[in-house]
């Protein structure tokens, strides 16, 4: 079995400042923005009606800012893994290989009887033995559990051991095309995860903010 490879704390930490920054970006563009605008229309004289006025409150100061809340808890999880991915010094590659290599090894034991085929349950065992190995920080256990989550490791272990037979003398080799295509999946399906929305609902945003300000304040 390959030796567990001992992250710098260093390398931790500008992981973990890389996550809290890009959430806080969202929480603070969309709640920030909101919320002076909501105060702005507030305190100032308009035309709008009182009914109106208050719907415009209730938007400015509630539902927007709840909508960035949420959508900053969604883009967690994509900034986590593609920062945990790209920056994690090949932590994942370790990961997936280690958990590739605890499922062989217990199918392989004749002694071990509760394991006899690739199941979710003996792949999910192996990859939480595998994040223990790591010693992670918190924020870094959650998001490297989000990943295993994402991932259809059971299903690409299953493919590609059609033609591999699931002995030991055969780690190296199926461990290594899980992980290529668990890495063509990452970068296709997880990775590819623009922005393109985010942008667009804050284009919307501001051209909102602009046609009340010019229609009922200016």
């Amino acid at each position: 079995m390959s030796k567990t490879i001992k992250k710098k704390p260093a390398g931790n930490l500008w992981i973990i400042l890389g996550i809290i920054f890009r959430i806080l970006f969202f929480l603070a563009v969309g709640i920030i923005l909101n919320v002076l605008f909501g105060l702005f229309l507030l305190f100032s004289e308009t035309s709008a009606t009182y009914t109106l006025k208050i719907v415009l409150l209730v938007m400015f100061l509630g539902v927007l800012p709840l909508y960035y809340i949420w959508k900053a808890r969604g883009q967690a999880v994509t900034i986590g893994i593609r920062q945990v991915y790209i920056g994690g010094e090949g932590l994942i590659k370790r990961l997936v290989k280690s958990a590739t290599t605890s499922v062989i090894n217990r199918i392989d034991d004749d002694e071990d009887e509760e394991a006899t085929s690739i199941t979710d349950k003996l792949v999910n065992g192996a990859a939480g033995l595998a994040k223990r190995t790591e010693k992670l920080p918190l924020i870094l256990r959650w998001v490297v559990g989000l990943f295993f989550d994402r991932i259809p490791l059971t299903e690409t272990l299953s493919e590609v051991t059609t033609d591999l037979e699931l002995k030991t003398e055969n780690i190296d080799e199926i461990s290594n095309k899980v992980f290529d295509k668990v890495d063509d999946y990452v970068k296709d399906e997880l990775l590819n995860a623009g922005l393109g929305r985010f942008w667009t609902f804050l284009g919307l945003n501001l051209l909102g903010m602009a046609a009340v300000y010019y229609y009922l304040i200016y």
